[in-house]
């Protein structure tokens, strides 16, 4: 890994895919990170984008490498680009901004090549970058715009029988990045204490990340009562929290909104975060997302899963 100076507490690494040239083409992961990283700068006085001329070789054993998926090898038709009616922007909630505390940013897009491409391997070392000097007192984002995937569970730890997948660029020579390696390579290495906040906007995202509790259920939520437990996960010892675009046996939408391609989920949670009147509790987020989600006519139900329980009346924020 290449030394780097570390400038903040503060870490985001924004993912976006848009699979340029092939056919499985989508056209809105960019605009994603380029819509997250712009709501970044409103929030923080300064955004380092950290620019890696090489991230170097993670310090992991050959099989911290996520194994490789014959289940990616088609085409992802139930998500591609498709127009339905825009969401109308909000002004920006200049109270929450976060005075003088900084922000770095490292990005990875296949509009750069490099190793700033999504690959498996670099997605990989992005999830060292960010956790690797984590502690106590970090505050860290992941948001992830492409395509998911699912394939047979091999571990036993999904309740389904499948794991969830992302998909790296170069996805048909080295396969998918399994939700059981995302535990693994992202969340599991964070001390008690660290903030991890995640966006996974994209197909069978539900439970992206293997945590134990899944609040997918309005009433749950109502009540403030125990979520539903995935009794073959365990508690993690970071505070993560994730919020993905639909549940596992889902598709998450790639659409036209407000004059550009974007993910619907991306877009939506920008619209409420900004909402200056909106109430910021996890509670009424979730209901939130789900109302403007319909009735903006899309079927996708986002989930939020946590690695520990959280009080869904208390209030939400990325850092």
């Amino acid at each position: 890994m290449s030394t780097l100076e570390q400038m903040s507490k503060n870490k985001a690494l924004l993912i976006g895919i848009n699979y340029t040239g092939t056919r499985n083409e989508l056209r809105g992961c960019h605009n994603d990170v380029k819509n997250i990283l712009s709501y970044l700068k409103e929030r923080f006085a300064v955004v380092h984008e950290i620019k890696f001329s090489s991230l170097g070789d993670r310090d992991v054993d050959d099989d911290g490498v996520a194994p490789k998926s014959s289940c990616c090898g088609g085409a992802f038709t139930s998500c591609l680009p498709k127009k339905t009616p825009g969401l109308r922007a909000s002004p920006a909630d200049d109270s929450s901004h976060a005075g003088e505390e900084t922000l770095d940013v490292l990005i990875l897009t296949d509009d750069q090549g490099g190793r700033h491409n999504p690959t498996l391997e670099n997605i990989l070392n992005g999830f060292y970058w960010l956790t690797h000097d984590a502690t106590a007192d970090s505050n860290l984002l992941v948001t992830y715009s492409g395509h998911g995937s699912h394939q047979r569970d091999r571990s036993g730890d999904e309740e389904d029988g499948q794991d969830e997948s992302l998909v790296p660029v170069d996805f048909l020579k080295v396969g998918c990045l399994v939700d059981d390696e995302v535990r693994r390579q992202l969340v599991d290495p964070l001390p008690e204490g660290c903030n991890l906040r995640m966006i996974l906007d994209c197909c069978h995202s539900g439970s992206g990340s293997d945590l134990k509790y899944c609040y997918r259920d309005v009433d749950v939520l109502s009540n403030n009562t125990q979520p539903h437990t995935n009794s073959r996960q365990t508690e993690t010892k970071c505070n993560v929290v994730s919020w993905s675009g639909c549940m596992d046996t889902q598709t998450s939408a790639d659409a036209w909104i407000s004059g550009e391609f974007a993910g619907a989920l991306t877009a939506t949670f920008l619209k409420v975060l900004r909402d200056p009147n909106q109430d910021k509790s996890y509670e009424t987020i979730y209901k939130t997302l789900l109302q403007d989600l319909k009735k903006d006519g899309y079927t996708q139900r986002p989930q939020l899963s946590a690695g520990k329980v959280i009080d869904v009346t208390q209030k939400f924020d990325l850092f």
